[in-house]
This record gives structure tokens, C-alpha cells and sequence, in this order.
């Protein structure tokens, strides 16, 4: 059929051009772009699939960033505890400073002191560390990474080990160990603890041998004079030696059976003849001249009759009930006393008589002073004292103790013995007693109405260490009493929804909470209220969906925890003290096992987001892949398509423009026929 109204192969060729064009573009839409699906229209039964495909990826990148970012966290903590001057390093320093302390044969106390300053300078930046260490303001070892345990009482307390249930218990009885204090009973009065009154009977030279004298009593002296006699046993020369007792000045040496002249005084003699018994160092006599010679007498003692000593001040610290010796000499000619203990050492300087002597303060008078004043003159005699003039005096803090002993001291589930004597100082006794149990106990000095008292303390909280003190051998527990402050060395309890705990020598109390540690301060005393037990460990969102989580926790790490100091901050390292550096390595090996387990636990975790970051990165991997078999075009596919679309793009137009020529061509016929009849 032949029409000019209506060119249907043209309508037809134009419309294949139009739907091939639009084909045309679509496939350059997807070459472009690479994807299958560019608007809803292209796919629209798919894109619900596509759309939860793709919140899965994005929900497993999240979750990936999520765990590598707790690991930094972790990472973070871990370098707190193991890292380069972190607390597993002061830890291991510390060690080093307790094992060069424990070579004390080659270190002196200040060498110690200086170690146990360090020591205390270390746990102090152990806590700064758990105080400050932070990752995005959060902090990390402070224990607000797992948990808190809070009470309604400033006396209670605690801390987390693991992760901890929100819980609110009710506590009452809570009371706290206390450390032990024992003390001793107070010295005697000071007018009690020495003579002030001193005569023939506290004459010491004349126990100390015995020598007949025999002046002569038929030569008149020059001028009267006195003379001390000083016996010189074991000089193979002479026995004694003569001085003047006005001076100190020598006169002469002489031997026994021989006559003693002393040429400047008119030749005056005296003949001495040894005893019966065996002389001993620093015995001696005296012997008087006269212008009359039957007032030419000599004997063996003292020169001073008598003597009074006039006291400022006893320490409370000297001698439990020994022996001290007032010697008297000549010094910066100057007639001169001082005391000497036992074994001669000196107590104090020279001073002359009628002066105030002061004792060392390392003596075993310390802090003592007094006046010794000799007015009096022997009878027969014209000098109040002479060379060599020696009281032996007892001094003592305590009355009735016997001259030695032992004592046995329980602490700790040990025995420690101590031995004594009566020559010993409080201050020696408390030595003893602290190179004896040192590691238990130390020793301070309590102070009543001015007088000292000596009381040990113990180191350590409960009964377990509480100082029991018994005689084993003379009666120095006995007089020195040894007893117990009430209130002092008790045990700890607490009662926790009505079930007790308790007692025991600790203020930590383990397992009534799981996971969790209730620390009892001093100061506790039948405190009641309510401990609040509060989770705050650490959510992680591992996955894409809700509930797909890992929970993780930091334990708190102080100094408390690391067994560095009590409850209280007292430091419980004291390397200064006996056997304090091995107890120091015992407290720094323990702290290594704390810290260790707690590089355990922060690797436990950080590995296990390790492999929950892998795995999210697999899952993304495998959803994006997913969804680009969905999405994304094939391009190859595409060309060939493309191809194909330019070639039927090219045959629609030009059987468009064929199509369009048949009208033309009518056209062209019509009016090629009316031009040829005109």
C-alpha cells in the first residue's frame, strides 16, 4: 500500500532509533559510572537485597575501625605497664635496688637510706603512672576500664580484679586489723636510778688487789703533802708510781719490799709489801706526810671520802642495770672527772669537779647530765681527791633485773630469740630486739609526763603479729612488763547481708564479692552501711548487627594493689630495716606476678580483636564482592552491547532517512505532473 498520510516504516525506523538511542545511553550510563544498577528503575527488584548487602559492609568497616581502635587502646596500657620506664620496668628496678641492699656487710646506713628513698621515689611514680596513663581522655589502669566497689563509709573500700555485676550489699561489724603496739613499764624515778650520795663503799680501787703500806713514820716531812699510789701490775720495771695529789704532778716509780723516798720533801719514806691477793690494773693507795712524822699515814682506797652528785637530767634510754665507774684525775691541771662504762669506754668528756658532765650521745648515758661536788677531806688527809680516785656506781633504769638473760619473742607464727644483759641500754635492748624480728616489728619510744617508754610496733596488722614475750632465761619480760595496748593487734571482720567474715590478720577481704576486693582502712570500727558494686567494663561493637559485641576490662594496677603500700599509703618496702631487703624481694616478685597477669589479661584481649578485626575484614571483603555482582556492570559485556547498539543506532537512521525519502519522492511525482500539464 502506497500513502503519504502516514509513512508507517518511517514511525517504525523512528522508533527503533529511539529505543536504541535510549539503549545506547544506558550503556554508556554503565560504562561510565561501571556500575549495573545507576537508578531505581534499572533494578528495582534488587535494591532491598543491595541495600541491606551494603549496610552489612559499611557495619563490618565500622566494626573493623571499632576493634583496631580498642586495640591502640589496649596498646596503650600495655606500653604503660611493659614499656620503656612503664611499671613492669620501676618494678624490675626496684628489684635491682632490694638486691644491692641485700648486700649489707658492704653498705652503710646512709648507702641504705639512699636505696630506700629511691625505692619510695618508684612506687610514687608507679601510682602517677595508674593516675594519669589516658587514651582519648579515658583513663586506663585507674580501674574505671572495669569496675568501681564504693561504700557509703570513708573506712571501706575496694577494687576490681575482673569483670564485676552491679550489685549494692549491706555491711555492718566492719572493723579493721590493727597493728600491735607493746609496750614496756616506765623506768624508775630518776633520783632512784643512781647514788647521790658516794662514799667508802663505792670505793673500786681498793677491790682490786691488796698491798701492805708501811710509812715511815720517824722522818718528819718538809711541808704536809698527799700521795697517790698507782699500782702497775705486769711492769717488769717497777710496781707502782707516786704522784702528788695536789698537782698530779710524778714523783717517782717504786717496787714492792724497797723504801719509797721522796728526796724534795726531806726524804720522807714508805715501803710497800704486796698481799695476798693478786693486784689487778687501776688499784691504788694513799699515803699522807706531815711535819709531825707520827702523822705519816698510808692505806689502800680512795683519796675523796665522799662525794655528792647533783642531777640535771637522766635519759630514759641508758642503762637497763649496770655498772659505771666515776674516775678521777688530774686533766689541764685541773683535778677532773668522768664516767666509763663497764668495759672503760668513755661516757663523756673531762670536766673538772664541781662541773656539769655531759654524756655522748652515743653513750650509754646519752642525753644524761649531772654535777659530781667533793667538799669533804678524808680524815688524817689534806686533798678532797687524787689521781686515779675511781666510785664504781649501778645505774639503772629498771630494779631487780638479774645481770643477763633471754627472751623469746612470738610474731608471725616464728620464734625469735634475743639475748641480754644488764649492761645493755633500752636503746641496745630495742636493737636487739629489731635485729632479732626486725622484719616483724620495729621499735619507737612512747612518750608519758616527759618520760620515754619504750613500745614496739609491729609492722604488720592482726594477732598473728602481735609481739608475745616470755623469759627463758633471768627476768627482763618479767620486769619490763611487755604488754599490750588494748585496742591494738586485732583482727579484721565484717558482716555482708548478714553473713560474717572474719576475723583474720588482713584488711583485704577476698571472694565475699566475685571478682572484686573489700579493703577495710584503718580508723574502721564497727562501721555499718552499703557497698556499691558498679560494672564498668569496656563494649566493643564487633559486627554490623546489634548484640554482635565483645566486652573487655582493665583492671586497676596501684601501689596498694602491688602490695607497695597498706591501705592507709603507709610504704610496706623498708630496706633500711633487718631482713627488709629480702622482704622487699618477696613484695617485688609478687608485684612482677600481678603485673604479668595483667599483661596476660590486656593481650587476651587485644589478640582476640586481632582476629575479630580479621574476620570483619573478611566479611566486608566477602559482602562488597557480593554486592558488586549485584552493582557493578560488566564491561566487556557492556562493549559488546555498546557496539552493537552504535550499529543499530547508525541502521535505524539511515532507514529513518530512507523511509522518509518514499513522500518525497510522491511528492516530487505529483508535482512533476502538474508542472508538465501546465
Amino acid at each position: 500500500m502506497f500513502t503519504i498520510n502516514t509513512n508507517y516504516p518511517a514511525l517504525f525506523a523512528a522508533d527503533t532509533l529511539s529505543r536504541t538511542l535510549e539503549a545506547l545511553n544506558k550503556s554508556i550510563e554503565k560504562i561510565s559510572t561501571g556500575k549495573r544498577i545507576n537508578t531505581a528503575s534499572d533494578a528495582p527488584g534488587e535494591l532491598l537485597h543491595l541495600a541491606r548487602l551494603k549496610a552489612l559492609s559499611i557495619g563490618w568497616e565500622r566494626a573493623k575501625r571499632n576493634l583496631d581502635e580498642a586495640g591502640d587502646l589496649l596498646n596503650t596500657a600495655d606500653y604503660a605497664l611493659s614499656g620503656i620506664n612503664g611499671i613492669l620496668s620501676l618494678v624490675y628496678t626496684m628489684r635491682d635496688l632490694a638486691l644491692e641492699a641485700s648486700n649489707n656487710s658492704t653498705l652503710t646506713s646512709d648507702e641504705l637510706e639512699s636505696i630506700q628513698q629511691e625505692m619510695a621515689l618508684l612506687v610514687d611514680e608507679i601510682d602517677r603512672i595508674s593516675r594519669t596513663v589516658e587514651y582519648n581522655t579515658k583513663k586506663l589502669l585507674d580501674g574505671s576500664m572495669a569496675g568501681t566497689i564504693t561504700s557509703s563509709s570513708p573506712y571501706v573500700e575496694g577494687f576490681v580484679t575482673g569483670k564485676v555485676e552491679n550489685a549494692m550489699l549491706e555491711f555492718s561489724n566492719a572493723s579493721a586489723a590493727t597493728k600491735a603496739v607493746v609496750r614496756v613499764n616506765p623506768p624508775i624515778p630518776e633520783d632512784q636510778r643512781m647514788p647521790t650520795s658516794l662514799g667508802d663503799a663505792y670505793d673500786y680501787t681498793k677491790t682490786l688487789g691488796e698491798a701492805v703500806f708501811s710509812p715511815d713514820t720517824t722522818q718528819a716531812a718538809s711541808y704536809p703533802a698527799d700521795y697517790d699510789i698507782i699500782f702497775t701490775p705486769g711492769n717488769p720495771d717497777y710496781d707502782f708510781i707516786v704522784y702528788e695529789a695536789s698537782t698530779g704532778k710524778t714523783v717517782g716509780e717504786g717496787t714492792f719490799g724497797h723504801p719509797f723516798v721522796v728526796s724534795d720533801n726531806n726524804n720522807v719514806s714508805i715501803t710497800i709489801y704486796s698481799g695476798t691477793q693478786t693486784i689487778q690494773e687501776g688499784y691504788k693507795g694513799i699515803w699522807h706526810v706531815d711535819t709531825d712524822p707520827t702523822k705519816n699515814v698510808a692505806q689502800e682506797g680512795n683519796l675523796a671520802v665522799s662525794g655528792s652528785i647533783t642531777i640535771g637530767n637522766l635519759s630514759d634510754r641508758a642503762l637497763l642495770n649496770g655498772e659505771l665507774f666515776i674516775q678521777i684525775d688530774w686533766v689541764n691541771s685541773k683535778l677532773s672527772y668522768r664516767v666509763v662504762d663497764s668495759e672503760g669506754n668513755p661516757q663523756g668528756s673531762w670536766v673538772s669537779v664541781g662541773a656539769t658532765f655531759y654524756a655522748y650521745e652515743d653513750s650509754k648515758l646519752k642525753g644524761s647530765y649531772f654535777t659530781l661536788n667533793i667538799n669533804s677531806v678524808r680524815s688524817g688527809y689534806q686533798n678532797i681527791a687524787g689521781k686515779g680516785d675511781t666510785w664504781k656506781i649501778t645505774f639503772r633504769e629498771y630494779e631487780g633485773l638479774t645481770s643477763s638473760g633471754t627472751i623469746l619473742i612470738e610474731i608471725g607464727g616464728e620464734e625469735k630469740s634475743v639475748s641480754w644483759n644488764s649492761n645493755y641500754t633500752v636503746d641496745d635492748l630495742a636493737s636487739a630486739i629489731v635485729n632479732a624480728a626486725g622484719e616483724y616489728l620495729t621499735t619507737t619510744y612512747y612518750s608519758s609526763g616527759g618520760t620515754e617508754i619504750l613500745e614496739l610496733d609491729s609492722l604488720y596488722t592482726g594477732s598473728k603479729y602481735t609481739p608475745q614475750i616470755r623469759d627463758v632465761e633471768g627476768n627482763l619480760a618479767q620486769v619490763l612488763g611487755f604488754y599490750k595496748i588494748s585496742g591494738t593487734g586485732t583482727d579484721a571482720t565484717i558482716t555482708i547481708n548478714g553473713k560474717s567474715y572474719g576475723p583474720q590478720s588482713s584488711n583485704f577481704f577476698y571472694g565475699i564479692i566475685p571478682n572484686g576486693v573489700i579493703v577495710l582502712k584503718s580508723g574502721a570500727k564497727n562501721e555499718s552501711g552499703y557497698i556499691t558494686v558498679r560494672d564498668q567494663s569496656q563494649i566493643v561493637h564487633a559486627g554490623p548487627r546489634q548484640g554482635n559485641t565483645i566486652t573487655f576490662y582493665i583492671p586497676p594496677i596501684n601501689s596498694m594493689i602491688l602490695g607497695f603500700k597498706d591501705p592507709d599509703g603507709n610504704l610496706l618496702i623498708d630496706v633500711t630495716r633487718p631482713k627488709g631487703a629480702e622482704n622487699a624481694l618477696n613484695i617485688i616478685d609478687n608485684a612482677i606476678d600481678i603485673v604479668s597477669r595483667y599483661r596476660s589479661l590486656i593481650g587476651a584481649f587485644r589478640d582476640r580483636f586481632q582476629k575479630a578485626s580479621e574476620l570483619a575484614d573478611w566479611e566486608d571483603m566477602a559482602l562488597k564482592q557480593a554486592v558488586s555482582h549485584i552493582e557493578d556492570a560488566d564491561i566487556a559485556e557492556e562493549l559488546v552491547k555498546l557496539t552493537t547498539l552504535e550499529i543499530k543506532r547508525d541502521t535505524a537512521a539511515a532507514m529513518l532517512a530512507h523511509a522518509n525519502l518514499q513522500p518525497a519522492r510522491v511528492w516530487q511525482l505529483l508535482f512533476g505532473i502538474k508542472s508538465e500539464q501546465t
